[in-house]
């Protein structure tokens, strides 16, 4: 849960073969087209993107090429 107006940071393990980008895909209502942002590789492995100022109710997944997470709320 993430407080109204505040940020979240969604962090990912990447499993497979090595992987050159990863976006973050962002969908805020039925209505609104998705969003996607680049996810950034962090030196442990994982990767992440922050979301500022979280306003309303979003679903997001995560994909790389072809392949992607499944839709989380």
């Amino acid at each position: 849960k993430v407080i109204y107006g505040r940020g979240a940071e969604i962090t990912v393990q990447v499993t497979g073969d090595e992987v050159a980008r990863v976006d973050l895909v962002l969908q805020s209502g039925a209505d609104q087209a998705p969003e996607s942002l680049p996810m950034f590789p962090d030196p442990d492995g994982q990767w992440k993107a922050s979301v500022a100022n979280v306003t309303q109710p979003m679903k997001y997944h995560v994909r790389s090429g072809h392949a992607r997470s499944r839709v989380y709320e």
